[in-house]
């Protein structure tokens, strides 16, 4: 069973995921996504909650492509 909610969403394509858990660093999470040529690597640690660490990367891979631009 997978858990990473992000791979169906139509914001952006996962390329790569993990998450994880400690004690300390609570719920984790690594993701790669890639929109049009961009890539974007985000690493979200300490998050509060399972759906926490999803909703985080979620805005903040959109946040990321709809403010960063590929210059030419």
């Amino acid at each position: 069973k997978n858990t990473n909610k992000l791979l169906n969403n139509d914001l952006f394509e996962i390329l790569a995921g993990k998450t994880g858990y400690l004690d300390k660093a609570q719920y984790c999470l690594s993701v790669l996504t890639k929109k049009d040529k961009r890539r974007v690597l985000g690493v979200f640690l300490g998050s509060e909650s399972d759906n926490q660490r999803f909703y985080d990367a979620k805005v903040l891979n959109w946040w990321a492509y709809e403010n960063f631009k590929i210059k030419n």
